[in-house]
Formats: structure tokens, sequence, C-alpha cells
């Protein structure tokens, strides 16, 4: 993959509003923020980093008091 499709891949799933899903880091919130966030450190882009930030507490606001590991 080039870098230039990298990019326009990246930008587009920034523009996303997180939803749905689950929290897993493999194919969730978590991953999706955690991607991100490398796309942010690897670029500079302001709008990674804040669509990192998003996806992060997307994945914790889906905490559950009594559910699973550490409530995931």
């Amino acid at each position: 993959m080039s870098t230039e499709a990298a990019l326009r891949i990246g930008l587009r799933a920034a523009a996303r509003a997180p939803e749905g899903g689950d929290a897993s880091r493999r194919s969730g919130a978590a991953g999706s923020a955690h991607a991100l966030h490398r796309l942010y450190r690897w670029t500079g882009e302001r709008r990674f980093a804040d669509a990192s930030r998003a996806w992060i507490a997307h994945a914790l606001a889906q905490r559950a008091s009594r559910g699973g590991f550490a409530g995931f």
C-alpha cells in the first residue's frame, strides 16, 4: 500500500464518528484509536490525534460495572 493510500484511508477513518461495535483492540474501538494514534505519530496531523481520543473515549464508555475482565 502506498503512503498516499494509507493517508487517504486514515483521513476517511478520522472523519467518522465513533459508533457501535465493541471495545476490543483487534477490531473494535480501541483498535481504531490505536491505529489513528499511530497515524498521528507518523504524520503529526492533528485530525488523527483528535479522532484517536474520540475512539478511546468511545471504548471506555463501553465498560460495564459487572461485565468481563475489568468491565469489558
